[in-house]
């Protein structure tokens, strides 16, 4: 079976995720076929004469903001010269003291039926996620499904020159970069929690009154702005993921000894021990389902690094994987029906996907550094919607974050600063 067919099914398989037809009685597309069919947009902009006088770069930046977003859709294609679109919008744009109004119509040409009527309100100095709500909308009224356009990624940043990583946030563009911790000190492994309020991280902190560092847990809260320290075990705290509704933690815990996966809730207290060695075996990296029904995770107790996953009902694991050197950092699609994974062939690491049953594994990525030697890509993470993964790459000569939809037939560079990036984490859908 060749890669190009087990790609396709993956996509077709996304259909029952999203139960709409394509271009069927009310005009919606399923997800499968998202990447197959473009529909042409033709969008005419009005403007009040307060905007139209005084906001030319506004305009501008809203207009090519908007365009982008369509490209990065791969549902609609926009052309102003297209004398048959398909669809067609009206958007005006009007000013009212320090706030925007967006007024949207978008009508399915075909039928004549309105496909999104709505406004949309912002302040002057976050103008953009007027576009993007607008084409978050679009897309959800298209495929039952809502865009990417709102959501966030977290990541580990190392500035320029600097020694230490910390954990950032920013936009799904790359725009609005924030550092949330200052540890000055080794940040690893963000992870969200499902409604997108916390975000649990390991970072190298001491002890009260010791100069001992060692890699502790920690939960940031994205709305108080605080932090707490959940887990200070002596050896690993690391590679958390929340438990299923965000009350508990899934992490990796040494002990001292050699690393296994444990349940702890958020105050830290251990409430399961999922895997047990054998002995000398590294079990690390959990991630749990969608379903809170099962952990995948990586392991060598079979030999090299591989793809387990453990079901939490019948308490037994099965392995996934079994091709390549080292297979590692699972990660599921939000339906729980695909995992994708950073797996080592030969000299470099690729991302791939496969079925969580094991079969159907393709490759997702596959990039040269400017030297022409192989690129790593690393650390995959899933969008909300289940249309693309992200992951880190250092094709450029330094890891920056890309994404790529689910077919891997084009790559968009997230990361804008300079400065390396490292395990980025997309966002659920954010409220």
């Amino acid at each position: 079976m060749t890669s190009q067919f087990l790609i396709f099914f993956y996509s077709l398989s996304l259909c029952f995720f999203c139960s709409n037809y394509i271009y069927g009685e009310d005009f919606t597309v399923s997800m499968g076929q998202a990447t197959s069919k473009k529909s042409t947009l033709k969008i005419d902009y009005k403007f009040d004469s307060q905007v139209q006088l005084t906001e030319q770069t506004l305009i501008n930046s809203l207009k090519k903001q908007l365009i982008q977003n369509l490209e990065v859709s791969q549902l609609f294609e926009y052309s102003d010269v297209d004398p048959n679109p398909t669809f067609h919008a009206t958007i005006t744009l009007s000013k009212k003291q320090n706030q925007y109004t967006f007024n949207t119509k978008t009508l399915h040409l075909i039928t004549q039926k309105v496909l999104l009527e709505k406004e949309y309100s912002s302040q002057a100095n976050n103008s953009l996620q007027l576009v993007h709500n607008y084409t978050d909308d679009l897309i959800k009224n298209l495929t039952g499904a809502k865009g990417i356009f709102s959501s966030k990624f977290v990541a580990s940043y190392k500035a320029p020159g600097s020694k230490v990583k910390e954990i950032v946030l920013f936009d799904w563009n790359g725009l609005n970069q924030k550092q949330i911790s200052f540890h000055k000190s080794l940040s690893l492994s963000p992870t969200w929690s499902p409604g997108g309020n916390q975000i649990a991280y390991t970072s190298y902190t001491a002890k009260q009154n010791s100069p001992d560092r060692n890699p502790n847990l920690l939960i940031y809260n994205a709305q108080t702005k605080k932090r707490f320290l959940v887990s200070q075990r002596k050896g690993l705290n690391s590679g958390a993921d929340f438990g299923f509704k965000g009350q508990s933690l899934w992490m990796t815990l040494s002990l001292g000894k050699n690393p296994d996966i444990f349940n702890i809730g958020l105050n830290g207290s251990i409430l399961k021990r999922l895997t047990k060695g054998p002995l000398g075996a590294l079990n690390i990296e959990p991630s749990l389902s969608p379903d809170g029904t099962q952990v995948a995770y990586s392991s060598n107790k079979g030999g090299n690094p591989m793809i387990y996953i453990h079901n939490l009902k019948t308490d037994k694991f099965k392995r996934i994987t079994f091709a390549g050197q080292y297979n590692s950092t699972p990660a599921w699609s939000p339906d729980g029906k695909w995992l994708s994974f950073a797996g080592q062939d030969k000299s470099h690491f690729d991302i791939f996907i496969v079925n969580t049953n094991g079969s159907q594994m393709s490759r997702l990525t596959s990039a040269k550094k400017p030297s022409g030697s192989w690129a790593d890509n690393e650390d995959p993470s899933y969008s909300p919607d289940g249309r693309y993964i992200a992951y880190s790459s250092d094709r450029t000569g330094r890891k920056q974050i890309y994404f790529s939809p689910i077919d891997g037939s084009i790559d968009y560079k997230v990361s804008k600063r300079a400065g390396a990036y490292f395990q980025p984490e997309w966002s659920p859908y954010l409220k």
